[in-house]
């Protein structure tokens, strides 16, 4: 999970130096992780925590933090910042969240900046988390 997660860094910030490069105007990007929650044996979790919380707060990233059936719940907690979104998914519903994620970021990528987003789903049916939102 720690070497995911440090690899979408890599190329999210060589992505935004491309943007930068060519003039490109660009917008804080989402990261999604999705997870069992528990990483690697060896990989620094305490370093990725650091790190999420620094670029949050930076305003260099989103972050949203989801985990499978089973997930550690508490170690994805500590791995997001204080307002991101971390959720549980009920069962196998990645059809759902998917559909859901998708809706999500058009929703997002159709806003303003000050525009105030609600992207909880709608309705319990196409609800794909335990915790709702």
């Amino acid at each position: 999970m720690v070497d995911g997660m440090r690899k979408a860094l890599e190329i999210l910030d060589d992505r935004k130096k491309w943007y930068k490069s060519t003039g490109q105007t660009y917008y804080r990007p989402y990261v999604v992780l999705m997870t069992d929650g528990y990483p690697d044996q060896g990989q620094d979790v305490n370093w990725l925590g650091s790190e999420i919380d620094r670029l949050y707060k930076g305003k260099h990233l989103n972050f949203w933090a989801f985990g499978v059936e089973g997930a550690d719940m508490k170690l994805l907690e500590q791995i997001g910042h204080d307002d991101s979104l971390v959720q549980k998914l009920k069962g196998l519903e990645f059809v759902k969240f998917f559909r859901w994620l998708s809706a999500s970021m058009s929703t997002i990528s159709n806003s303003k900046e000050d525009d105030e987003l609600d992207i909880a789903p709608k309705s319990e049916n196409k609800n794909p988390f335990q915790i709702k939102i």
